[in-house]
């Protein structure tokens, strides 16, 4: 390694702490920049990497998220880094603080790759060039932008790594660096390798085609897909089980309906952002075509390469292509490649300078003159860009830290973020002039070159790292109910409300049905919303349902506010903010039951998508084979202001739209009975929907719940329990409201007492991927029902014979059982692991092989690199029309036909 290969890193380290001191953050006071998906996600999910790490939790069958789900995909896509393993060695409440570093560390490392690109690539620059462009790298708009998403950083510094190892291929035809930096790409980070393998694809052909000759053409693009589908192969192990359990998620969306959507425009004011903290490769354009030498050429693939990255920027169906046809925020993930395509034509501008300017100098005693002239100047602009962002980050801190509020960038950002940078933008360009008309040695454009480095990524970075500081007190109560709960059966914990991130349930080591990942399963989304529980996007919460679901999907346990325990409610333990309490009618997870006879002809009793307590009234009758009902349904006495009809669906309209309307329930409740209100209209993973705030919600007079349904809170509405008296529920709609389930329902509690006095639980515990246990079948035909989703990669043995596991109520496991005792076990394994490991096991024994044969040139050799050839060419051409020219086809045939 050269010398000097250390000073990007410790430059990139040395900034990021002086804005850590500045804003409070951990290492030297207790603020932490995580927030959006890296406290939602990210964080929980390191968290319970830490528990499998210690073996408290299993990596395939993950009991902590979604019912029991497989953490290999959420791994990969989440926290695949080297540097993840390094929560082993943090408890579990301070992995907040982690991140302040884990931020830090991937920056410098990503500052190392990228220094090892330009000093390889242009030896000329130097150490302090190549320093100051790798710290730009480091401190890019992509960094800031996503750092949240943490293992997006991870891709930071392995592209640099790909893309020396392209180019290394191309002039050498060495291929093991790109071979094993692609790999480590796939690994690290598959999703985004989607984008790195469209953009070498890119690169490679049109280096091939314009930079090299005609008969070392077909060499290199045959070496170079060789080394890509190797590398498929020997990862297939990742990317084969990673694949299978995301096109079970409910991510997928259709690719013509996301490109008939939206502007033709992307939301310039966010994506642009990407670039616009290294303002040196605007500056640096101009140098490549205005002033170059007559042995010099214009970098033409560089320069195409960065147009085509800059174009998804500005073209919104363009960039949805880039993102595999659609995505809901970050909407220049592949951002990583541009601001490396821009540095690179920096690097290329910045190395000519330096070679002109070593060739001759001005005279002494002129250079002196002029020197005396502009290096005050210089010096005052340089001073006037420091002051300039000082005052706007104190000014304007109002607009430029909009992005934390919204995840979307505005004008108003725009504004005061571009008076930063065309001063920056100028102060470059007077450098690079007077550097190529030699009026600044090498060593003052080079320390001037430095020093506007520092102050553009001190500015970006106190935006974007800075202003990002929050306090994390409150999250220590929540880590306070942690290993409170002394239960060696299988059981969950749900939250009263949204008190919390969801996956912090899983975090706390509990048991939860809840799960937000990309990875959440859309059949368990649907299963989830049809029982009434609160879900959005792609959040399945546990938050509400109603006693009864709790009790058959094992919600044994439940997280509220301190200050709401009633009387007869169990308390497990209480701090200064929360309460654990469990529910009594709750049962560990499974159950045996009766009347799954019928299940293949019935298809698995279906759940439909209309009222959802009704079908709770069916689900509780299939159970315990009864007619008698758990759910008694109310109407409303009166209505004000109101006119309703029903055709599938509820439909409510106001007579006067300027005035509210209210539905009275007056209830004369009989026995014990908790009372619910549901208003749902249809299953979808939309952010927000459009029944939401469309109710007030009172009982006796009191406030309940207000504009209900919200994000938050779109499951059953508990509204209390009541025993014999009289209850009046009013509902204010606040507008027009469309719903597939609404009303008032009252859970008979004698009812559901009685039939759960009959329950028989089985007895089941968890040991790596498999649950295991005894059940007891009172007779023939009774079946175990499992509430863990449903899935391929399970299998079940019943006294040590397989047997088949049927899905129940859309998303269940039900097994059937023998009479009497039955041991039971259910195993994981995620679908494509064991192909996928065959394959890389293969691809491994190939390369070995092919690495101990000698070369051989023969004519079927050089015949089988040409068609190779041939067929990179065409995938470059299908790339291209299906990335560039397909979306905006579609567009505009969409424009006509409307």
């Amino acid at each position: 390694m050269k010398k000097g290969w250390y000073w990007p890193p410790v430059c990139t380290l040395a900034i990021g702490l002086v804005i850590y001191a500045a804003f409070s953050l951990f290492p030297f006071s207790n603020l932490t920049i995580a927030w959006c998906d890296m406290k939602q996600q990210v964080i929980p999910l390191l968290i319970e990497f830490k528990q499998i790490l210690s073996g408290e939790a299993d990596f395939f069958f993950n009991f902590q998220n979604a019912g029991g789900m497989n953490f290999f995909g959420p791994f990969f896509f989440f926290l695949s880094s080297p540097f993840t393993f390094l929560v082993a060695f943090v408890p579990a409440e301070e992995i907040y603080m982690l991140v302040n570093i884990l931020v830090l560390l991937k920056m410098a490392v990503a500052a190392l790759t990228a220094g090892c690109l330009f000093r390889s690539v242009y030896p000329v620059l130097g150490t302090a060039q190549s320093t100051a462009l790798s710290v730009m790298y480091a401190f890019s708009g992509y960094t800031m932008l996503y750092f949240q998403n943490l293992v997006w950083l991870d891709m930071l510094y392995v592209f640099p790594l790909v893309l020396l190892g392209l180019i290394q291929l191309a002039k050498t035809g060495k291929i093991w660096l790109f071979f094993f930096s692609f790999c480590a790409a796939i690994v690290i980070q598959f999703y985004l390798t989607y984008m790195v393998l469209l953009f070498v694809l890119f690169a490679s052909v049109l280096y091939a085609y314009i930079c090299m000759p005609k008969d070392a053409r077909s060499v290199f693009l045959f070496r170079f897909s060789a080394a890509i589908l190797a590398a498929f192969l020997v990862t297939a192990v990742v990317w084969m089980p990673l694949m299978a359990q995301y096109a079970a998620s409910a991510r997928a969306t259709g690719l013509l309906t996301s490109l008939l959507t939206g502007g033709i425009w992307a939301r310039w004011e966010t994506t642009l952002t990407t670039v616009l903290c290294n303002m040196l490769m605007f500056a640096a354009i101009p140098m490549l075509f205005f002033f170059p030498r007559k042995t010099e050429q214009i970098p033409t693939v560089p320069l195409l390469l960065f147009f085509m990255m800059l174009l998804p920027l500005g073209i919104e169906p363009i960039n949805k292509m880039w993102h595999t046809g659609s995505y809901q925020a970050f909407p220049s993930r592949y951002g990583f490649v541009t601001v490396l395509c821009g540095l690179i034509l920096a690097a290329e501008a910045l190395s000519r300078l330096d070679r002109w300017n070593a060739e001759k100098h001005l005279p002494d005693s002129l250079g002196k003159r002029v020197r005396s002239v502009f290096l005050p100047c210089l010096g005052l602009i340089l001073f006037a860009l420091a002051g300039l962002g000082t005052v706007l980050l104190v000014g304007e801190r109002e607009a430029l830290t909009v992005y934390m509020r919204r995840l979307w960038l505005n004008q108003s950002f725009l504004k005061a973020f571009l008076q930063f940078g065309f001063v920056a933008l100028i102060l470059y360009l007077l450098l690079m002039l007077l550097y190529r008309f030699r009026m600044l040695t090498r060593r003052m454009f080079t320390v001037f070159l430095c020093a506007v480095t520092v102050c553009e990524s001190m500015f970006c970075g106190s935006i974007f790292l800075g202003y990002a500081g929050n306090d994390i007190t409150f999250n220590r109560e929540v880590f306070d109910l942690s290993g409170k709960i002394e239960e060696d059966s299988l059981y969950r914990v749900k939250l009263q409300k949204k008190y919390f991130d969801i996956n912090l349930i899983g975090a706390l080591g509990y048991g939860s049905l809840g799960h937000y990942t990309s990875f959440t399963d859309a059949d368990t989304i649907s299963t989830m919303k049809k029982l009434g529980y609160s879900s959005y996007w792609m959040e399945v919460s546990p938050v509400g349902g109603t006693e009864f679901s709790d009790a058959i999907l094992g919600q044994r346990y439940t997280i509220d506010r301190i200050g709401t325990l009633s009387d007869g409610d169990d308390p497990v333990y209480t701090n200064d903010r929360f309460v654990i309490r469990k529910n009594p009618d709750a049962f560990s997870v499974g159950m045996v039951v009766d009347g799954f006879e019928a299940l293949q002809a019935e298809n698995g009793f279906p759940l439909a998508e209309t009222e959802r307590i009704p079908e709770q009234n069916g689900i509780f009758q299939r159970l315990f084979q009864t007619n008698e009902t758990l759910f008694e349904t109310y109407e409303p006495e009166t209505m004000a202001n109101l006119t309703m009809s029903y055709d599938t669906v509820y439909s409510y309209r106001r007579t006067d739209e300027l005035l509210t309307g209210i539905l009275y329930y007056q209830i004369d409740v009989k026995g014990t009975q908790t009372l619910y209100f549901d208003c749902f209209n249809e299953i979808s993973v939309r952010l927000r929907e459009v029944i939401n705030g469309g109710c007030n919600v009172y009982v006796n007079g009191d406030p309940i719940e207000t504009e209900y349904p919200t994000q938050k809170n779109n499951g059953i509405l508990e509204l209390g329990t009541f025993t014999d008296e009289s209850v009046l529920v009013e509902i204010e709609l606040l507008k027009d409201i469309n719903a597939r389930s609404f009303g008032v329902y009252g859970l008979k509690h004698e009812t559901m007492e009685t039939y759960f006095r009959t329950v028989s639980c089985p007895a089941l515990t968890q040991k790596g991927n498999t649950l295991s246990g005894t059940a007891t079948a009172e007779r023939a035909g009774q079946y175990l029902f499992l509430p863990i989703p449903y899935g391929t990669g399970y299998s079940a043995h019943v006294n040590g014979e397989p047997v088949e596991i049927c899905c129940v109520f859309d998303g269940y496991l039900a097994i059937p059982l023998a009479q009497g005792e039955n041991t039971i076990s259910v195993s994981y394994i995620p679908p494509g692991l064991i192909a996928g490991a065959a394959i890389s096991v293969m691809g491994i024994l190939i390369l070995i092989w092919l690495k101990r044969q000698k070369p051989m040139v023969s004519a079927c050799e050089q015949k089988l690199k040409q068609i190779v050839s041939y067929v990179v060419t065409a995938a470059f051409a299908i790339a291209l029309f299906l990335i560039y020219f397909f979306p905006l086809l579609v567009r505009i045939i969409a424009a006509l036909k409307t």
